[in-house]
């Protein structure tokens, strides 16, 4: 007994727990906490619920949201009555009543960015889906549908609303939407009533209203399969265009027939038929097949695109299609004759293309990969015609493997012709650029190559009065460019070359390029390439984008090219800039070079670039080299290079600027505006200098140059840079910054110091005619600074103090010349004294005498003040900020002689630096053997200083330029004083006058 009470006691709490259970599932909460945890697993979309409550013949839900990319549906309440234990015991959904009211389906939530589509599988993934795809073959429409349960659908009511994106500019679209119907039972038809009414907005709407009613039809033989469905919709467009409204109807049918399945589609608009199509599935058959018939205009579909714009079009055709049920083999031919315009409202790039007229004629059977046409005509008109593409004779053509079978592999494949193609359709594969010009034509044939495709031109392909622009500015103008190509393609890999690349302006040639590229098959192989060209540069220098270049009369560029592109990359090139010229007529040094260029598979870039300059006559030689790596990455370009030189003479290397910008020794004109970038913008690193000999003009020679360029943190430094003057040396440091919030962005700041340095052979390479200035060993300090708003006037606006000091040399900063003179007053001087009977009579030997003893004084001292040695000398000049060099202290001491001076070089407007106005004016003082020569001609002051030296009141003062100085003051007082302080003029006019 007491085992027996057990048991029941047990069974008693067994059953109370189970009903406890079966209590706790049927309350709402716990019903809401199992759905969303289940949704919670739900990866494709969120979905939250905020109540469920479930009984034996009811459902209910309310405020669900589903949220995935493109769409929120949201659903205050649905109610759906149903009984579950049939549901779950015996496979049985009966449906006897569904209800959703007040639902809203937005669409026009973006695409939350990586919810794209999942990329298709590869691999072993491929291989299962592919096994899928054959498993599930096409076996009808009606056995694709069967159901895994019973199902009776009694009664459904939907209404909603649905919200779609509007017109480009236009505010969203909005639809109610509701749907009625039911009975969809075994051996009976259900009917479901749906009816959209939509509304559109915006000022240009040409249509406001759209208006659908449609009636789906169901049958089912068994409670889980169907034998017919079929679909009728009446639409309605009206808006301010169609105050009438215009109709569009769709018939769609599936139905099980005798012997198999049948499909149509129709679509019509006020009795015409659009789109006809009908196919039919045979039972047990392995092929589907049917026919197709299109006669659509835009006009046709526009009012019921619901606000959005469509091209204007016309399509007209007929055909045939079939396939197997795995849909591995697709044969499709027909006929299709169509036109469109305003294709950019879907590719923008297409705005070019404009109004095009189409016809095809096509047979065409796709096998798994590979391509089968017996028949393909093509032909493109504008009205005029633009292309054509015609098959020759059935082939079959696998892109994957590069496999080509042929009939008759001797015969052509294609033939294509460019009669006409518009230049500007170019556009969307050069969208950075703009290009006009004549039609595109030319010629060409396909035929098959070592089981592959070969293409050759069998005219050139030409175009006439081609022009590129970029951003709105031209770049090059008036081209004529005429071209043969060939390209073959197989299984073992692609070439392509072409023969001949003619570009010519006006008739005069430009450009010849041969080049050809080509790649094996397989992984990982690399592009090769190689060419040459040969360029024209007077006439590419013609063209818009070389206007700042410089100006040449004659020069052509040539060169070879081989390059391997691949995950890592290499360059070679071998050019050479020979017969250049400028207008004058000057020859210009030929220029070669070697440079090779690297990027490895990380983005790194290995280059060289070496220089070599010669002379016409070949008797000169100057090499310069740049050679370092260079990293690319969003924040720039990074640099760590060396610029070296065994030798190298400045006339020559000087040609680069010439190409860069000008004639040679031609001043660099300040270009207008402010930098917004510095020239280095983007880049950063170093440049190492190790340059070992420099001449100019065979007479001035730097060497051992070097140093370091660095650019870091908006700044250009120089670092140690430093060289030989011949004895002496020459170090700078500094560097230029660049503030783009202020009017001059670019600031310079440099100390300049040089020590035991002879100017001589630099006066001497300046003018080789005239004997240097100054000779002798100086030391020079300098702080220079300057601003500017763009690198152009950098040069003009810089300004700083020089002093400068010498300890013995000789200067020839007086060069005064009045030896002429001098010299013929002497003659006659010399002739009256030797005809003493007659001077006698006329003045005297004394005075005689007198007059070739002050021409012999004028003559010396003008032979003292033209080369003056000196013991020691001291300059100080100035640049302020109105950019007047000015000299603040000039002192000279020789033996004999003291001189000091001061003045200004002031600049003129829209002139270079050796155009300044010079207004300079020196003090002599002299003693000894100098100071009896003025004294002897009356320009000596009367009381010397301490030293003995006294005062001279000669007007030293100098004007003209500081490319040309001006000393006719001196030369004047000098020659006034030889011929007219002693008395000479006035015995000349007496002699070979007659007297009086």
């Amino acid at each position: 007994m007491k085992l027996v009470r057990f048991l029941l006691l047990g069974v008693a709490v067994l059953a109370g727990l189970l009903a406890v259970l079966v209590a706790i599932a049927f309350t709402s909460s716990f019903q809401t906490w199992a759905a969303r945890r289940a949704l919670a697993t739900q990866a494709e979309a969120q979905i939250t619920v905020q109540r469920v409550s479930a009984g034996l013949r009811r459902v209910q839900v309310e405020q669900v949201q589903l949220e995935q990319p493109g769409l929120v549906l949201t659903l205050p309440a649905a109610e759906v009555e149903i009984g579950l234990l049939d549901a779950a015991l015996h496979d049985q959904v009966n449906v006897t009543r569904l209800v959703a009211k007040g639902w809203t389906l937005d669409l026009t939530k973006p695409v939350v960015p990586g919810a794209e589509a999942p990329l298709p599988p590869t691999g072993a993934d491929a291989a299962t889906t592919a096994a899928t795809a054959v498993a599930t073959a096409f076996r009808g429409v009606f056995d694709q549908i069967k159901l895994p349960v019973d199902l009776a659908l009694d009664g459904v009511e939907l209404d909603g609303e649905v919200i779609f994106p509007g017109a480009p500019g236009q505010p969203p679209g909005r639809a109610k939407v509701n749907l009625r119907g039911g009975q969809l039972l075994p051996n009976r038809e259900g009917n479901f009533i749906f009816m959209a009414q939509v509304a559109l907005s915006g000022p240009d709407a040409p249509v406001t209203s759209l208006n659908v009613r449609g009636n789906l039809v169901a049958a089912m033989d068994t409670p889980r399969t169907l034998t017919r469905v079929s679909m009728k919709v009446d639409a309605e467009a009206i808006g301010p265009s169609l105050p009438q409204g215009v109709q569009l109807t769709i018939d769609a049918a599936a139905a099980r027939v005798a012997g198999g399945e049948s499909y149509t589609l129709n679509v019509q608009s006020v009795g015409k038929r659009l789109i006809d199509l009908q196919a039919n599935y045979p039972e047990n058959s392995a092929r589907l097949g049917g026919i197709w018939k299109l006669d659509l205009r835009d006009t046709d579909v526009a009012p019921f695109a619901l606000g959005q714009r469509l091209p204007s079009f016309e399509a007209v055709g007929a055909g045939m299609f079939e396939t197997d049920t795995q849909f591995t083999e697709i044969h499709a031919a027909g006929r299709l004759k169509s036109s469109a315009d305003g294709l950019a409202i879907f590719v923008p790039e297409l705005a070019s293309v404009g109004a095009l007229a189409l016809f095809g004629e096509f047979d065409l059977t796709q096998r798994g990969d590979t391509t089968r046409v017996d028949k393909l005509i093509l032909n493109v008109n504008r009205p005029d015609p633009v292309l054509s593409v015609q098959s020759l004779q059935p082939f079959e053509f696998n892109p994957s493997t590069g496999e080509l079978k042929i009939a008759a592999p001797a015969a052509d494949l294609l033939a294509i012709s460019l009669q006409g193609l518009p230049t500007r359709w170019l556009a969307p594969f050069v969208k950075d650029y703009a290009l006009t010009g004549g039609l595109v034509r030319g010629d060409f044939t396909a035929s098959a190559n070592n089981g592959g495709l070969a293409v050759r031109s069998k005219t050139p392909l030409q175009v006439t009065g081609l022009a590129v622009a970029q951003g709105g500015k031209p770049l090059v103008t008036n081209l004529d460019v005429a071209l043969t190509l060939t390209a073959d393609y197989s299984p073992q890999g692609w070439q392509a070359e072409f023969n001949e690349l003619n570009v010519t302006t006006a008739g005069t040639p430009l450009l010849t390029l041969s080049a050809k590229a080509g790649q094996l098959a397989g992984a990982d192989q690399v592009i090769k390439a190689t060419g040459r060209w040969t360029l024209a540069l007077p006439v590419l220098l013609q063209q818009p984008i070389a206007k700042d270049a410089a100006v040449l009369s004659r020069g052509t560029l040539r060169g070879e090219f081989t390059g391997s592109f691949g995950r890592a990359q290499e360059v070679q090139a071998a050019v050479r800039l020979d017969d250049l010229a400028v207008p004058t007529g000057e020859p210009l040094p030929l220029i070669s070079a070697d440079a090779r260029a690297a990027i490895a598979a990380d983005g790194k870039i290995s280059f060289t670039l070496p220089l070599v300059f010669e002379n016409k006559a070949k008797t000169r030689r100057s090499d310069l080299a740049v050679a370092g790596a260079l990293v690319l990455d969003t924040a720039g370009v990074a640099i760590d290079a060396q610029l070296t030189s065994r030798e190298a003479f400045i006339e020559d290397v000087q040609v680069l600027a010439v190409l860069a910008g000008g004639p040679a020794g031609a001043p660099t004109p300040t270009k207008p505006g402010v930098d917004e970038k510095p020239f280095w913008h983007g880049m950063s690193g170093q440049v190492a200098l190790t340059l070992q000999k420099l001449h100019y003009n065979d007479q001035f020679e730097v060497s051992g140059v070097k140093g370091t360029v660095r650019i870091a943190a908006g700044q250009l430094k120089f670092d140690g840079v430093q060289a030989a003057l011949g004895e002496g040396s020459a170090k700078v440091d500094g560097g230029l910054a660049f503030d783009g919030s202020l009017k001059t962005p670019y600031a310079l700041t440099a100390n300049l110091s040089v020590s035991d340095f002879d100017p001589a052979p630099f006066f001497r390479a300046l003018s080789p005619r005239d004997p240097a200035t100054v000779e002798g060993k100086f030391n020079v300090t300098s702080k220079l600074t300057g601003r500017a708003a763009n690198l152009a006037g950098l040069a003009d606006t810089t300004q700083g103090d020089f002093q400068l000091t010498s300890k013995g040399g000789v200067f020839r900063g007086l060069p005064v010349n009045v030896a002429g003179k001098v010299e013929t007053t002497g003659k006659i001087a010399a002739g009256v004294a030797a005809v003493g009977s007659f001077l006698g009579s006329v003045t005297g030997k004394e005075k005689a005498a007198d007059i070739a003893n002050k021409a012999q004084a004028v003559a010396e001292i003008t032979k003292t003040l033209g080369a003056i040695p000196y013991d020691q000398l001291s300059v100080v000049l100035s640049r302020d900020q109105t950019l007047t060099t000015v000299l603040k202290d000039f002192t000279l001491i020789a033996p004999e002689l003291r001189l000091t001076g001061s003045g200004q070089a002031k600049p003129a407007a829209n002139a270079t630096l050796l155009d300044s106005a010079l207004a300079m004016e020196f003090k002599l003082r002299t003693r000894g053997h100098t100071a009896d020569l003025f004294k002897y001609l009356g320009l000596l002051e009367a009381q010397p200083d301490e030293l003995g030296y006294a005062a001279c009141n000669l007007p030293l003062r100098i004007s003209g330029t500081l490319g040309r100085p001006d000393t006719s003051e001196i030369n004047a007082a000098l020659a006034s004083l030889a011929l007219e302080k002693s008395g000479a003029g006035d015995l000349l006019n007496r002699w070979l006058g007659g007297g009086k």
